[in-house]
């Protein structure tokens, strides 16, 4: 376990034998030894160690329909009506970036994915035991709206050495990171995904626009 960059090389020795050879950028090295007799003991002394991987829904192995590039809503249902004339079965439908407002994250654009309509759109699939899935990405983009606002005021934000935040290009222009190794960024993150999927709440209420960016 090491955090810097790291190369690992299997070389032979004058006498035959094998070692290994760890170069690496810096910090402290964890190593974790697995010396079963056979390959598969290995594995599964190493599953024993990291755990064991999470058991897959049943419909993650059908077919799914996934893009970049979504026009708008219409098009999406369009897809979906197609699927069923041509006899596709479709199992889950997925919408990328697409439906955010200036591809914010934790935000629904308003003209091309109204919320209605999207709700029609899930409920159909839901109908015909399908499913629906939006990607999420953890850039958050630096505009003065409820989720920039609140990640601000958790901390639970990546900033420099200087205490300036940490920003990086995303899908909406530079944006911001949560720490995941923060303390509040798995509660803030949590409550923003239970604020959106509700049905109860509004989706997106900010009219700010593209210019509003807090660190011109």
């Amino acid at each position: 376990m090491n955090s810097n960059g790291i190369e690992v090389r299997i070389d032979k020795d004058a006498d035959g034998g094998q070692h290994l050879e760890y170069s690496a950028l810096g910090a402290v090295f964890d190593f974790y030894f697995m010396i079963g007799s056979r390959p598969k003991e290995t594995s599964v002394q190493y599953a024993e160690l990291i755990g064991h991987a999470a058991l897959m829904p049943y419909w993650g192995f059908s077919y799914h329909q996934c893009k970049y590039g979504w026009q708008d809503i219409y098009e999406v249902t369009g897809v979906i009506a197609n699927y069923s004339a041509a006899n596709i079965p479709l199992e889950t439908m997925w919408t990328d970036t697409d439906y955010m407002k200036y591809r914010r994250t934790i935000s629904l654009d308003p003209l091309r994915f109204p919320l209605s309509k999207g709700r029609q759109v899930v409920d159909y699939l839901h109908e015909h035991q399908q499913h629906y899935i939006v990607m999420v990405d953890p850039a958050v983009a630096p505009y003065p709206h409820t989720p920039f606002r609140q990640l601000i005021a958790s901390g639970s934000f990546l900033r420099k050495r200087d205490g300036s935040l940490y920003t990086g290009a995303a899908w909406a222009g530079p944006s911001v990171f949560p720490d995941w190794f923060a303390p509040n960024t798995q509660g803030y993150w949590t409550e923003h995904f239970a604020r959106f999927f509700n049905q109860s709440s509004p989706k997106m209420a900010d009219t700010t626009g593209p210019r509003d960016d807090p660190l011109q």
